[in-house]
């Protein structure tokens, strides 16, 4: 007996073995294939699959542009791809009620003839109110007669999968085969409905996407791609590892963070709504429903909840300013959290972390007298000596805290942990530095947890601070691990900033003047603390703004990539000067500020780049931390026209047309770059010493980041010697022969270069600033002066001996026309304890006194991966 076949309508056997399962029912055989079906409507059908798909009578998608040979595929991708939930129970009923009742064939007509005939009333159905196609248009043909006994759509589906599987690959439908028949090894994440994705393209970056143009063979590029890749954007210094520097640490599924689940397991499925049990949630279980996975769209998927009414309309659907409150869900309280690794180690100093848990896990900081445990009063004067540490040493480079007003037992212990961590690192004693690491993993825990735990977290500007200066010590500690944790909640520190309305893309017109000052305030002085107190919550939000902007730069600088913040969503105002911020009380305030220009007061972004952009003189009105943050805007403006250039080069998109016209700008930029540089040349406080550093390192390295492909064919250089891969050793002759041709066909570009590079380390032997970024730049420069010691030009026998130049100090008037002469002609330069860099093998002591250098800050770990690159350069050459 030959096996049956659970499906109605249709046969995978052929018309010779189909005998005796047919022998009741008509077959229809398929004249192209000789597949038999049950059904002439399924035979119709299936013929639509050997036509061209312009010969198709295709049913259109009403959402979209899409096309489907059956009804019934159009409806599931309805509602899988749109949303749109289709009644399941509406009546297919076609033919007059008084046909049906009697069981008569109907002609269909208003009124149909056997109504006519017998003088009856005729009448039809009402059409269902979902549908927004014609139900006539997208039924299939059934061959002009009617279908009393339809089947029902699973048993369709189960058709039509088991149809397609009897087919040849080429002829199966697409709507109906699976996307990894049609696109081999394709990675699938959601299983097959029976459509494609609309937003899926041919420019999609995914592997799977990208697979269909993997044989360059007929590209016209492909013979460049035969050429090392020398001119890029850049390269991340935090991304790259020396050999044997890093080991990964083993992982864990699902991957934990100190105690918190960030990732939860893609197999896990959080329903919408939570249940509460006993007033908390599983930490898990919280966590995953306020972050949950991406997961397969699937026919079983609950239809999404419609989005709620809000009160009021907002202007523009991305502000956030007046959304209603988040959902809060209740976490395990946070000392449960903070114990659950193992928290019972020693530290140096005879403290123990649990001891700093006890501390920091609750909102504030308990008073000191009401503490018991002398573990725990220990804690509290080591969080006393760190926040000491941190505002003598990292305060000034971003006064973000209003220090006169400032008080550790009202300050969140979120933000009190984070400036502990930078405390603790830039401490400089041995002991400190475990302390560092373990406060850092204590402070991640303690951002997650009440970012998880309260969304109006995210709109607190302590919060958010904690967040920007934790961030900021990851991305100097040299621990891949923290930097990626970093780079990951850069966008959540942006995005909370535009939430709050800090950050905002709000187009304006004309000059934001700032209020003018009532005098009659000095005569109420509860009016004027009110005044003052308002000021200072304004001014803590744009410096946080600012804050992020700075670090956005910075880590924009160090990886090559674009940064998160755009210019044209920057505060329109500037900080103000320091001292105003500094003011220890109303009055002092209040006086600074009838004296002070508004200038000073808020200065205008715009209008101070528009002055320096002219070559004018801004005036000494501006602050210490406004004129850096001018020179970190022009930085960002000068990254964004290298990016543009790089993208443009012939054997990229080739646009010519966009490499010219902003020559004339990186001029006019640089140009500002200097000015702002001479401004601040006569440093009077630490804050303005810190400016005047991270300024003038910024613009020198600018000066070399500009200059054409120089640095990148350097860079080519040096992280191919110290990766040691064997198989770029030709591309580094080549980089090496190009390199020789630069530095040959401009010498007087070159040596203006060489002069800018021992600028940075004449300003890193003054003072250097610890920060993660300035360490990166400092380095920067060095490599230049190496590589213009290798492969620059050197001494010709025979021509007369010129004196020497040292080109590491500040220059008075006569130095700088002996710094001209040689910039001009060459001849002997002196830099640090080299006598002369243009003489052959002199590799080794340069790179001695820039690790020289980078060791005096090698509290941060990125100074250390920078002081083995500068060592191993010294000691196998370039």
């Amino acid at each position: 007996m030959s096996e049956s076949n659970d499906f109605p309508g249709i046969s995978n056997a052929s018309p010779q073995q189909a005998g005796p399962t047919r022998s009741r029912a008509k077959s229809h055989v398929c004249p192209e294939c000789r597949r038999i079906f049950s059904r002439l409507s399924h035979l119709d059908r299936h013929r639509l699959t050997h036509l061209p798909a312009a010969n198709r009578n295709l049913v259109p998608c009403p959402r979209c542009s899409r096309t489907f040979a059956r009804r019934d595929v159009m409806l599931r991708h309805l509602r899988a791809t749109h949303r749109v939930v289709h009644s399941a129970t509406r009546s297919h009923q076609r033919s007059c009620s008084r046909c049906v009742a009697k069981k008569i064939k109907c002609d269909r007509s208003s009124p149909c003839g056997a109504c006519q005939a017998s003088s009856a009333s005729c009448d039809f159905p009402n059409p269902p109110a979902f549908e927004s196609l014609d139900d006539e248009d997208c039924e299939q043909s059934d061959g002009g007669g009617h279908r009393a006994d339809d089947v029902t759509w699973a048993e369709e589906e189960r058709e039509e999968q088991v149809s397609n599987e009897t087919l040849p690959q080429a002829l199966r439908t697409p709507e109906s085969a699976s996307a990894e028949t049609i696109f081999p090894g394709l990675p699938m994440e959601t299983p097959s409905l029976g459509y494609q994705d609309p937003s899926a393209s041919i420019f999609s970056t995914g592997e799977g996407a990208m697979s269909m143009y993997a044989d360059d063979s007929l590209s016209p590029s492909y013979l460049a791609l035969m050429q090392p890749e020398l001119r890029s954007h850049g390269f991340d210094w935090l991304g790259f590892d020396m050999p044997e520097l890093y080991v990964d640490p083993p992982q864990q599924w699902p991957p934990r963070n100190n105690g918190i689940l960030v990732n939860p397991p893609a197999e896990r499925h959080y329903p919408s709504t939570v249940p509460e049990q006993d007033g908390q949630l599983p930490r898990h279980q919280a966590l995953g429903t306020l972050y949950p996975e991406p997961t397969a769209t699937s026919r079983s998927s609950p239809a999404l909840r419609p989005l709620e009414p809000q009160q009021g309309a907002h202007a523009w659907p991305f502000d956030q300013t007046h959304d209603a409150a988040p959902r809060q869900y209740k976490l395990p309280p946070l000392k449960d959290v903070l114990q659950s690794n193992n928290l019972a180690t020693h530290l140096p100093g005879g403290t123990r972390l649990d001891d700093f848990v006890q501390l920091l896990s609750e909102q504030r900081l308990p008073p000191l007298g009401s503490i018991q445990r002398a573990g725990v009063r220990k804690a509290f004067g080591e969080v006393q000596r760190l926040l000491d540490l941190y505002f003598d040493r990292f305060h000034d480079i971003q006064a973000i805290v209003h220090k006169p007003t400032w008080n550790m037992a009202a300050c969140p212990s979120v933000l009190l942990a984070a400036m502990t961590c930078i405390g603790a690192l830039l401490s400089g004693e041995r002991r400190d530095t475990e302390l560092s690491s373990s406060l850092s993993d204590l402070c991640m825990s303690m951002i997650n947890w009440l970012g998880a735990s309260d969304g109006n977290n995210y709109n607190d500007v302590s919060y958010l601070n904690a967040l920007c200066i934790h961030q900021i010590y990851s991305l100097g500690s040299g621990n891949r691990q923290l930097y990626q944790n970093a780079d990951r909640s850069r966008g959540i520190l942006i995005g909370s900033l535009r939430g709050i309305g800090l950050l905002s893309s709000q187009w304006s017109t004309g000059d934001e003047e700032s209020p003018e000052v009532d005098p009659r305030l000095h005569d109420d002085p509860a009016s004027l603390a009110r005044e003052w107190q308002a000021w200072i919550k304004a001014e803590e939000g744009r410096r946080a703004a600012w804050a992020a902007f700075e670090y956005d730069c910075s880590l924009c600088t160090l990886t090559s990539r674009r940064g998160a913040v755009d210019l044209g969503e920057l505060p329109r105002k500037l900080p103000c000067v320091e001292a105003l911020w500094n003011a220890a009380s109303p009055q002092a305030w209040f006086a600074l500020r009838l004296r002070l220009s508004p200038a000073s007061f808020s200065p205008n972004l715009f209008v101070v780049l528009k002055t320096s952009l002219a070559g004018k003189e801004m005036g000494p009105t501006l602050g210490s931390w406004a004129k850096r943050l001018c020179a970190q805007v022009l930085g960002r403006l000068l990254w964004d026209i290298k990016e543009l250039e790089v993208v443009a080069m012939p054997n990229r998109l080739g646009l010519h047309s966009m490499l010219n016209p902003y020559k004339e700008s990186k001029r006019s930029i640089l140009g500002a770059l200097d000015g702002l540089l001479t401004l601040t040349a006569l440093p009077s406080s630490t804050a303005d010493l810190i400016t005047y550093n991270i300024t003038g390192l910024l613009c020198h390295y600018s000066h070399l980041y500009a200059a054409d492909d120089v640095m990148d064919v350097i860079l080519y250089i040096v992280r191919n010697l110290v990766s040691q891969d064997a198989n770029q050793r030709r591309g580094l002759e080549v980089a090496r022969k190009r390199l020789r041709t630069i530095f040959a066909r401009d010498p007087q570009g070159t040596r203006t270069l060489v002069w800018h590079s021992a600028q940075m380390v004449a300003i890193a032997n003054e003072y250097l600033v610890s920060a993660p970024c300035e360490i990166m730049r400092v380095f920067m420069g060095y490599v230049y002066i190496m590589a213009y010691s290798a492969y620059g030009p050197h001494h010709v026998d025979g021509l007369p001996s010129r004196p020497t130049v040292r080109l590491d100090t500040f220059m008075s008037a006569t130095q700088k026309a002996d710094v001209d002469e040689w910039v001009l002609s060459g001849g002997p330069a002196a830099i640090g304890s080299v006598e002369d860099i243009c003489t052959a093998g002199r590799l080794a002591l340069i790179s001695g006194d820039a690790q020289l250098i980078l060791q005096k800050l090698q509290c941060w770990g990125l100074a250390d991966k920078f002081t083995r690159i500068l060592s191993k350069l010294g000691a196998e050459g370039m």
